[in-house]
Order: structure tokens, then sequence, then C-alpha cells
């Protein structure tokens, strides 16, 4: 595997994921804990 010299927040910055909530109160909430991270 090649080496590469990247930072972990440039390797999570191009991990996509995908979440599915029931109301948009749950999106603010989501938004907001993610927020930390």
């Amino acid at each position: 595997m090649k080496e590469s010299r990247r930072s972990f927040d440039e390797i999570m910055d191009v991990v996509p994921f995908k979440v599915i909530v029931d109301s948009p109160i749950t999106v603010t909430k989501l938004l907001a804990l993610l927020k930390y991270f």
C-alpha cells in the first residue's frame, strides 16, 4: 500500500455517511452533537 502523509482530520473528511432520522428535531440534535467531533 502506498504510504500517505495525511493527518487523521484529512482522512475523516473523506469518509461519507448517511443518517436517516424520523424528525427535523432529531436532525438538529445530531448536527449539534457532530459539531464537536
